[in-house]
């Protein structure tokens, strides 16, 4: 039961980022995968409160508007200078400065693990954009990894994404129903 409040939940908070602009998600699998066998440069995943550079105004206003929908919010970036990668060895899934919101509850030990875009930018250290990064697995792995929010209409979409929901080696994911995704992946935290 608690799963399922989380999915309600899920949806609403979907469709109030939508209204604000953001409609793009990527797969945290997918972002890993270009970590660890695309990406030529170190690339890094880390909390943005714990993200030292400078964000530009323009970043920081859009997540302004979504930081209270979001529970979460991750940084992907480059790291040319080696201090983060010596503070954070264990998180060695990042790279250039791609803003993403992410949605987790840890009473029901779950999070979805839709990276949503808000935001990217270059700076001196790095210049990893969503598109390039989209584009460099685009052309190592011929997969388009970018989706767009997909919220059911009615009940009967809800119950179908409800009923395509399996425990596949203890997370929940979604089965793909007429090529309509939305919650592809649901897993418990503590799991990875």
């Amino acid at each position: 039961m608690k799963k399922l409040i989380f999915h309600l939940e899920t949806i609403e908070k979907e469709r109030k980022i939508i209204k604000l602009g953001i409609d793009t998600f990527i797969y945290r699998d997918d972002i890993e995968e270009y970590i660890d066998n695309i990406a030529k440069d170190t690339v890094k995943i880390i909390e943005l409160e714990n993200y030292e550079r400078e964000i530009p105004d323009e970043i920081v206003e859009a997540y302004e508007k979504v930081k209270d929908i979001f529970d979460k919010a991750y940084v992907v970036f480059t790291d040319y200078t080696g201090k983060v990668e010596r503070q954070i060895e264990k998180e060695r899934r990042d790279k250039d400065p791609i803003l993403f919101g992410t949605f987790q509850d840890r009473d029901s030990q779950t999070v979805i693990d839709r990276f949503y875009f808000i935001g990217d930018w270059e700076d001196e250290y790095c210049d990893l954009t969503l598109d390039k990064m989209v584009n460099e697995i685009k052309q190592n792995k011929n997969k388009d990894v970018v989706l767009h929010i997909k919220t059911p209409e009615d009940i009967k979409e809800l119950k179908e994404q409800l009923n395509s929901i399996e425990n596949v080696n203890g997370r929940f994911v979604m089965q793909n129903y007429n090529k309509q995704i939305f919650f592809t992946k649901i897993k418990t935290f503590f799991k990875k």
